[in-house]
């Protein structure tokens, strides 16, 4: 991130002093006020910034290192890594590639770089919880749903399961096989691929019994719009989808139906996301702290925006 001084110092004093308490508010002011000339780097390094995304998940953007300072900007090396708190565990690097980040200066007064590693950090974090793992019951199905999750439903992707198993409920158990993997560029903003294990369960007589595990990858798109403090993310369209059937107890089928089926899912939930989040999602800020007019650029790695501050101290 890169920075102005002009409004900083004010904010550091006004914002972050109300924040922290008793004396180590105290001491705060007294250092930013003493020192901000030649040792604000040091009172930043005592702010570490960590953000609870889901227990235990930890989204971390404290400081690497020491900023950098010249007459008229500075720069911060934040973390941008995420975590399990209660298993700390660094992401590989052929996970969680390093980008080199431009060492440019902006005209405007703040712009901040995000590389893939953020993304990339997020979805192993995820992964090595366990939170990509979702199980579908046949109560989870909308009653307007065409399809339910009983095998006559599914007569028409999978008859030899209807045929095995009549009018019995299906149950789902879909998992994360490995960290999902993301690239950000220049063409298409965000590409994606997330490694999935999906299994078919029957109920039989009060148990469930396995009857299909597929395993495979979805690879798509996804775009990042900004307006002021508002983000609109959107999911594209899906590139490939490659399935392989790995398991079956009810000997050889037809797949082609199944692996369709994966496409409508996609679909289905490529539509729910975007339309909830079609109103955007407000930028986390500080009260007195405007964003104005920011600038989104991709670029291969990583993306940058730009974007110029009103700051409205608080009236005592």
């Amino acid at each position: 991130m890169t920075q102005t001084y002009s409004w900083f110092y004010n904010l550091l004093i006004d914002v972050l002093s109300p924040l922290i308490q008793n004396t180590i508010s105290t001491q705060l002011t007294n250092a930013i006020q003493n020192v901000a000339q030649t040792k604000i780097n040091e009172v930043l390094k005592q702010v570490p910034i960590r953000q609870s995304i889901k227990t235990p998940l930890v989204f971390d953007i404290g400081l690497l290192r020491d900023p950098e300072f010249d007459s008229s900007s500075f720069r911060l090396y934040e973390s941008g890594a995420s975590y399990d708190s209660l298993n700390p565990t660094e992401c590989p690097k052929d996970v969680c590639p390093q980008r080199v980040l431009p060492n440019t200066i902006t005209q405007r007064m703040a712009q901040v770089y995000v590389s893939d590693y953020v993304a990339n950090s997020m979805g192993y974090a995820a992964y090595q919880s366990g939170f990509i793992h979702v199980e579908v019951t046949p109560d989870m199905v909308p009653s307007t749903s065409i399809l339910k999750l009983n095998t006559n439903s599914l007569n028409g992707i999978l008859p030899k399961l209807a045929a095995t198993y009549p009018n019995a409920s299906v149950y789902l158990d879909i998992v994360g096989t490995r960290a999902p993997a993301v690239t950000f560029n220049s063409t298409t903003e965000a590409t994606f691929t997330v490694y999935l294990q999906i299994e078919i369960s029957v109920g039989v007589k009060d148990e469930k019994v396995k009857a299909i595990t597929i395993e495979g990858d979805i690879s798509g798109s996804a775009t990042v719009r900004t307006n002021n403090s508002i983000v609109y993310p959107a999911i594209g369209r899906a590139a490939t989808f490659n399935w392989n059937v790995t398991q079956s107890s009810i000997g050889d089928f037809n797949s082609k139906p199944l692996f369709g089926a994966t496409k409508l899912a996609y679909s289905t939930v490529t539509n729910v996301v975007n339309n909830k989040f079609k109103e955007g999602i407000s930028l986390p800020t500080v009260e007195g702290l405007e964003f104005v007019n920011p600038t989104l650029t991709w670029s291969d790695g990583f993306f940058s925006v730009e974007v110029d501050f009103v700051y409205h101290p608080p009236t005592l």
